[in-house]
């Protein structure tokens, strides 16, 4: 069974060797030369993938819920969770099993289903990924990420600059920690939605950097405090200043961001901008008290959970726009349908890292990965899982969410395969986008309505990539 969806095509329900390679065989046509094949629920327990000569396509991913061994004859890698890394030009045969119980094969890297991803490069180049080529491929979301930003570099450069002295005004015996909040990497994502959404107006100006610099460090400051109650270990591929001081110097340490940015809010010549600061901080820790009090609730979570993901995680791209728009003296109708670009982009941002806490990788993410589900915080996934299913398997998903264990990843793994929720949770994060799009139309063209416009762009792209991770 083959279907397309965009640039992915899937194969399922594919038996033995024969029907994948027919099926593969079959699909290799123009249309899918640069696309990205997807071979999933497969029931046999070995198989040998071997297209002709000449069928290309950009990346194959194999997915199962079981463990999965590669063969010798693809690469000489002993370990299932290196192989991600692995970039290939063309094609080779390549052979997967799913086996259980082969000590000498499987691997202990089982939280969510194994995929392998064959990426096209000249075979005489073949390497790990790590030894730099020097090319960054047209089809990585870091490069269009560098499209994107490359016109506020200028901008971005000094948000970084601030907070870097920042975390120098802090008292002398918080800067480390501030230090490591506060230069720690990442795309800035609201940052660059400040400069975009003023670029929309004009050239942004130094009340634009101050502003995104303090809404950086309340989100800093809910990252710190997340990460507690989390109990993660990594983010943004560094520890956490929870695992690596404690958790009582990090919510100590995370009011006092918090308190940061207001007293620089405060310093504009208008209240707006602190009574604004501190409406959508409020904002924020209320969606977080709500999703935390709903913990294992499964019937609240669902009907919550859009208004919880606006709350918590849509506030502050809501007030990146809509503080943008303020202080480049927008009109009211310009400033509202930033507002609700904000919103949109912000929702369809939390349902995708929902999907990518389930569905990703911890290296692509530069984060600890699964602590909703051990913390038992309902993501859009499992919600679809929970709507879907029947009475056993909804009582089996309750079960192993509410007495978790790290083994209870292999039962959530089937289920998000039986019931196909990756798919729904991929139109829900377009609806999203849609409607961040449309609210660009008022907007005059300029760069920074392109800028906005493609941000949505690069997400479908982030999201699209989770398939093929």
């Amino acid at each position: 069974m083959c279907e397309s969806n965009g640039n992915v095509i899937t194969l399922n329900n594919l038996t033995n060797s024969g029907s994948i390679n027919d099926a593969i065989n079959a699909n290799q046509n123009a249309s899918l030369a640069g696309n990205v094949v997807v071979v999933s629920e497969v029931t046999s327990t070995s198989f040998t993938i071997n297209p002709r000569n000449g069928s290309v396509f950009n990346r194959l991913i194999y997915r199962s819920a079981a463990p999965c061994r590669n063969a010798d004859r693809m690469t000489s890698l002993s370990r299932l969770d290196q192989l991600p890394k692995l970039e290939l030009k063309g094609w080779v045969d390549a052979t997967f099993s799913t086996a259980k119980g082969d000590s000498r094969s499987t691997t202990g890297l089982t939280r969510r289903a194994v995929e392998f991803k064959l990426t096209p490069m000249l075979a005489a180049e073949s390497k790990v990924a790590g030894n730099n080529s020097g090319h960054a491929s047209k089809t990585d979301p870091a490069h269009s990420w560098k499209k994107i930003v490359e016109p506020v570099e200028p901008f971005l450069h000094a948000v970084t600059q601030q907070l870097v002295r920042q975390a120098r005004d802090f008292d002398p015996q918080l800067v480390p920690f501030a230090e490591h909040a506060l230069n720690g990497s990442g795309k800035h994502l609201r940052s660059t939605l400040v400069a975009l959404a003023a670029s929309c107006f004009g050239k942004p100006d130094e009340s634009h950097v101050r502003v995104a610099v303090i809404i950086e460090m309340v989100h800093l400051a809910t990252l710190v405090h997340d990460d507690v109650m989390d109990e993660a270990e990594i983010r943004r591929g560094i520890p956490t200043v929870a695992s690596k001081w404690g958790n009582e110097i990090a919510v100590l340490f995370g009011d006092c961001l918090f308190a940061q940015a207001l007293k620089l809010a405060a310093g504009f010549p208008t209240p707006e901008v602190c009574r604004a600061v501190s409406m959508a901080t409020n904002t924020v820790c209320t969606g977080e008290i709500i999703q935390t009090q709903q913990r294992l609730n499964f019937v609240a979570s669902r009907r919550d959970y859009f208004r919880v993901i606006e709350m918590k995680t849509g506030e502050l791209f809501t007030l990146s726009c809509d503080l943008a728009a303020f202080l480049s003296s927008a009109t009211d109708e310009q400033r509202s349908a930033l507002k609700e670009f904000g919103a949109a982009f912000g929702t369809a941002y939390q349902v995708f890292d929902d999907c990518v806490d389930l569905y990703g990788t911890e290296a692509d993410a530069g984060k600890s990965l699964g602590t909703d589900l051990a913390k038992g915080k309902l993501t859009w996934p499992l919600l679809l899982v929970w709507d879907r299913a029947n009475a056993k398997d909804r009582a089996e998903l309750e079960a192993a969410i509410k007495n978790w264990q790290p083994e209870n990843l292999g039962l959530i793994n089937k289920l998000l395969l039986r019931y196909e929720t990756f798919e729904p949770s991929v139109r829900e994060i377009e609806k999203f986008l849609e409607l961040a799009r449309r609210a660009l139309r008022v907007m005059p063209n300029s760069a920074g309505r392109a800028g906005l416009s493609a941000m949505t762009d690069f997400l479908a792209q982030q999201t699209a990539a989770l398939a093929v991770q």
